[in-house]
């Protein structure tokens, strides 16, 4: 049995008998519904990069989606990361947002 399919089955409490269940289309199920799992729980979380723009305000990049953003101050961002998220998925579906402020400082020593 693939071991993200066991790894799921015992997390969600599936009784033993049906663990080892080897039929093909139980384990494709599983996979299956493993996968949109995984991929409902990463769509739910949107990290992005925040850094400050060289001509004044921030910019923010979304990690693993094809999201970028900017604003002059860090409210106008939050309120441009929301609007783009919301064109980026056109749907209604609440994700938990980070923003991560990197901030780069060069100096001698």
């Amino acid at each position: 049995m693939d071991k993200n399919v066991e790894t799921l089955l015992t997390s969600i409490n599936i009784s033993k008998s049906i663990k080892n269940f080897k039929s093909n289309a139980v384990q494709n199920f599983c996979t299956a519904f493993f996968v949109d799992l995984r991929k409902y729980v990463c769509m739910n979380e949107i990290i992005f990069v925040v850094e400050e723009s060289n001509e004044g305000g921030y910019t923010a990049k979304a990690l693993g989606f094809s999201i970028f953003t900017e604003a002059d101050t860090m409210e106008d961002l939050r309120v441009a990361v929301k609007d783009a998220i919301k064109c980026h998925f056109d749907d209604d579906v609440k994700r938990i947002v980070r923003l991560h402020l990197v901030k780069e400082e060069v100096f001698t020593a």
